[in-house]
């Protein structure tokens, strides 16, 4: 099975820790692949709100690789 995991914020610590606890849930030979913009939420913080061009981005990332979603 694939897993794939996006992310908005990125940092080692946060990636480290989530997949950690994903693989823990799921069988051993789960390959998990993660996706990353750390754009969006940098520009949802930087206005106070989510508009539609972060949406937009996000809603891509899932589109692109939501074959590997559960």
């Amino acid at each position: 099975m694939k897993v794939s995991l996006v992310y908005t914020g990125v940092t080692p610590e946060l990636i480290e820790l989530v997949e950690r606890e994903v693989k823990s849930q799921l069988p051993a030979d789960t390959e998990i692949v993660s996706h990353k913009d750390p754009t969006i939420i940098a520009e949802v913080a930087k206005i106070g709100y989510v508009t539609k061009e972060p949406a937009a981005r996000l809603v891509k990332m899932f589109m692109e690789y939501g074959d590997n979603f559960m």
